[in-house]
């Protein structure tokens, strides 16, 4: 799933319903990904 990081509070209280879901792919600029409780959790 491709992602804006504004997204990212809102995903980790629905991941476990995200049963198709493999990744999630942020869209940012930023040289690094935050700290999230997201599996496969990717930059673009």
């Amino acid at each position: 799933m491709l992602v804006d990081a504004g997204f990212l509070p809102l995903l980790e209280n629905v991941k476990d319903q995200l049963e198709t879901v493999e990744a999630f792919i942020v869209m940012t600029d930023e040289d690094s990904l935050p700290e999230y409780d997201l599996e496969a959790l990717y930059s673009y």
